[in-house]
């Protein structure tokens, strides 16, 4: 990886063989920088020049919301479809008395929306979620 004014890029190449005789060939790059503050931009993007002949990338952008709350958008195409998410979470924090929660909506390949509420205790800890995805 190779990092220079808030810019990372990372170049790598994959060679897999499976125990069916099939192999894969994964050349990747991926790139990212810090926008605005704590704001980050990233893409990958890949192609599979071995036996399984796939390609896909992924774009993403996170941002802080204030607090220990972040925010991020993220897109995918590949072979298999495309799609898209949105993603809101507060990480539940290490001391007793803390809350956190999470929130996701996605199109296409990420169907479905999810929501999460989680406490910690001095005893522990306890999370209750909700979903809908397309499988049911």
């Amino acid at each position: 990886m190779t990092r220079c004014n808030n810019i990372a890029v990372n170049l790598a190449f994959t060679n897999l063989e499976y125990a069916s005789g099939s192999r894969s060939r994964i050349v990747s790059g991926s790139w990212s920088t810090n926008l605005h503050g704590s704001t980050s931009l990233n893409a990958t993007a890949f192609t599979d020049v071995g036996d399984r002949r796939d390609t896909g990338i992924f774009v993403g952008l996170s941002m802080p919301l204030g607090g220990e709350a972040i925010a991020s958008a993220t897109t995918s195409y590949g072979g298999d479809g495309s799609g898209a998410a949105i993603d809101l979470a507060k990480p539940l924090g290490l001391d007793p008395g803390s809350f956190g929660w999470r929130v996701h909506a996605g199109r296409g390949d990420t169907e479905g929306q999810s929501g999460a509420v989680s406490y910690r205790s001095s005893r522990g800890w306890a999370e209750a979620t909700v979903s809908n995805n397309a499988s049911g």
